[in-house]
């Protein structure tokens, strides 16, 4: 009878300790899906707003109510709106699609939040826009009397003083108004001047930057090359035995697919190791030869450098 106790016990305690780890179990899970929910909640409602001030430094005004408040947060921004930044700067998103960056000293006003027609007036200062153009989304940048008509882009407007102007770093924008029209394409710029939109020269100061960002990636995704190179030692084996070339030797080459002299897509096909590896550094030799190519293009048009 005891023997039969103690083994009912036993069963007992057993069962009581797989029913509290599977209650523990549940709420670990619990708590980590109520968390990935929230987090998701919070992306879904920020992504699903149509107007919303992403992030911002300094001092950024939002005008509510007939005043100026300041923004202490990021929110969500309603039609009518304006947004102005003194010494400050800000990021919002129109409807997901539309990334306004305002710079320094800037003011805009929402006038349109339909998809079909997102639309913002600059009063004044400069802005940068980065719109992906889609069939159900169009975005729309009133200066002055005239309209910026975006075709998925990255392009600059500034109202200015002493400048009313539309800079493209990529893509097309279409610059109107009641007298005139230029179709933008990337490094093309054109003014407004007494109601008259012409196309001028970029300057040096928006033209130079680029050209540095590109000069900086090349340097970056060369030296990224550099690593991967010198991680796949099966790689450096196989040149040296097959081809006789030491690793300075196969820098050599890769200087000169940079420059278009050679195509790595042959080399690949033909290569007698691992093509996915090849196709890595590829990627990486198509980045080098795309800023390559902007590097040519800028100094081409503009005659600028760095120099």
């Amino acid at each position: 009878m005891i023997k039969n106790n103690k083994k009912y016990l036993k069963k007992k305690k057993v069962k009581i300790i797989l029913s509290l780890s599977v209650l523990i179990l549940f709420i670990i899970f619990f708590n980590i899906f109520k968390s990935n929910l929230f987090n998701y909640e919070i992306e879904k409602t920020e992504s699903y707003k149509p107007a919303y001030l992403k992030s911002f430094s300094g001092e950024v005004k939002v005008y509510i109510n007939n005043s100026w408040i300041n923004v202490n947060k990021t929110q969500e921004l309603f039609l009518g709106e304006k947004i102005k930044t003194n010494n400050g700067k800000t990021k919002i998103i129109l409807q997901g699609k539309a990334n306004i960056y305002l710079k320094k000293n800037s003011e805009i006003e929402i006038i349109s939040l339909k998809k079909n027609n997102l639309s913002i007036k600059l009063i004044k200062g400069i802005i940068e826009n980065i719109f992906s153009k889609t069939k159900q989304y169009s975005y729309f940048v009133k200066l002055s009397n005239s309209t910026i008509s975006v075709k998925g882009t990255n392009f600059i407007v500034k109202n200015l003083n002493n400048e009313k102007s539309v800079f493209v770093k990529s893509g097309e924008v279409l610059f109107k108004n009641n007298l005139s029209e230029i179709l933008l394409k990337k490094y093309d710029k054109a003014k407004l001047d007494n109601n008259k939109i012409e196309l001028v020269i970029a300057d040096k100061k928006e033209i130079l930057p680029i050209l540095q960002n590109n000069i900086n990636s090349i340097k970056k995704y060369k030296q990224k090359r550099l690593e991967k190179i010198e991680e796949n030692t099966l790689l450096l084996k196989i040149a040296k035995k097959t081809y006789g070339l030491s690793k300075q030797d196969i820098i050599t080459k890769l200087d000169l697919i940079d420059s278009g002299e050679i195509d790595d897509s042959l080399l690949i096909e033909k290569a007698p190791f691992k093509k996915d590896e090849l196709r890595e550094i590829k990627k990486i030799n198509d980045r080098i030869k795309y800023s390559n190519s902007e590097i040519r293009y800028i100094k081409n048009k503009f005659n600028y450098s760095l120099d």
